[in-house]
């Protein structure tokens, strides 16, 4: 404990911690930022942080019946993404936001007895 306590002594960060930091934060990610950006240019109003977090679940914690769950609470229309001629929505980190949600919003229609 006393050696994890040392590190807040001096919080300061080496010129080589500040440049990986930095190349990894250049680095394009998997999953969303947490932004809030998108909300408000979806015209269909769609919760696209919370969708994006299902994705998160089903894609990097390979927690297929947390994203379900998440997905049915949302109370999404019949067809998600599939009115708009174009997606509005533009992501701050460059995301495919249609793709994804239509993506995710697949695992409702998977009967919860098939997800263990």
């Amino acid at each position: 404990m006393d050696v994890d306590l040392a590190v807040m002594e001096d919080i300061r960060l080496t010129d080589p911690e500040k440049k990986v930091l930095q190349q990894e934060a250049s680095l394009p990610s998997l999953y969303c930022q947490g932004c809030w950006e998108c909300l408000g240019q979806c015209v269909a109003r769609l919760p696209i942080p919370d969708l994006m977090r299902a994705y998160m679940y089903v894609y990097d914690y390979r927690n297929l019946g947390m994203a379900r769950d998440l997905v049915v609470s949302l109370a999404l229309p019949s067809r998600v993404c599939e009115d708009c001629s174009s997606c509005p929505v533009i992501c701050s980190v460059g995301f495919n936001v249609r793709e994804k949600i239509r993506d995710i919003a697949r695992v409702r229609e998977i009967p919860s007895e098939f997800i263990v």
